[in-house]
């Protein structure tokens, strides 16, 4: 089962949906240490031009990743969170730990979400987080409440290649969490070694979406077609690379 993610130009950024692509963004020269202490492992991203400078991730009974950044807590959801954001919101909060602000499950419906992506989530009920697969819970670490998603299309291909996509609720935009997310999501996907290249789509025009990879430095490849949204732009970054790519 993948959990697929697309665009959506009224909010800035990617959110989840039952289709594929996103708004996101990766830094441009984050580097990611991993350090053995008491809790598990710890994620260090350092990035010359960004304020962010440490994430934390957390093994939780072997099994589970937790990821804190300097305002946020990306707590992986299981399919059964999921699926109560989803068709039981009154249970959301009892099962997920955390309160959803306000249009968070927004993000996770739309008319076509049930055709590819709810049965496998059903078939999945019980089965432990997988970040790859179910993404990421984005907390609010001073408010304790769940205000928005980040997360991946799917496990790492057989290139080494992964896709990234957020979604943050529009009574939180504009103060950097997006851009704090994404960052985590980076340097998680850069500390496995499985994964070579981090991509990212968004519709092609400049939007909120784009002003965040520009501030990021996250190379433009070029346009590409979408098989369901059509034409849209590509941004990639490699594992260690140092070339910056073009501008649409």
């Amino acid at each position: 089962m993948d959990l697929h993610l697309c665009h959506d130009a009224a909010h800035g950024g990617g959110v989840w949906t039952g289709r594929a692509t996103a708004g996101c963004c990766v830094f441009r020269s984050v580097v990611v240490e991993r350090t053995n202490v008491a809790v598990g492992c710890c994620l260090i991203a350092r990035d010359a031009g960004c304020s962010l400078s440490a994430i934390r991730e957390k093994r939780l009974n072997g099994a589970h990743t937790v990821i804190e950044t300097a305002h946020l807590t990306l707590r992986p959801y299981s399919p059964d969170q999921l699926l109560a954001l989803i068709e039981q919101p009154e249970r959301f909060e009892a099962v997920a730990g955390f309160p959803a602000a306000d249009g968070l499950r927004q993000f996770m419906v739309s008319d076509d979400v049930s055709l590819d992506w709810l049965p496998g989530l059903r078939a999945s009920r019980g089965r432990p987080p997988d970040p790859w697969v179910d993404g990421f819970a984005v907390v609010h670490r001073d408010g304790g409440v769940i205000i928005g998603n980040a997360g991946f299309k799917g496990p790492p291909d057989q290139g080494g290649m992964v896709e990234i996509a957020y979604g943050i609720v529009p009574a939180f935009e504009g103060r950097g969490f997006a851009t704090e997310a994404a960052t985590a999501l980076v340097a998680f996907a850069f500390a496995s070694e499985r994964v070579r290249l981090v991509r990212a789509h968004t519709l092609p025009a400049y939007n909120a979406s784009t002003r965040v990879l520009a501030k990021c430095g996250f190379p433009f490849v070029g346009d590409v077609v979408d098989p369901d949204d059509g034409p849209v732009w590509r941004w990639e970054r490699r594992a260690q690379s140092l070339d910056h790519g073009g501008t649409p």
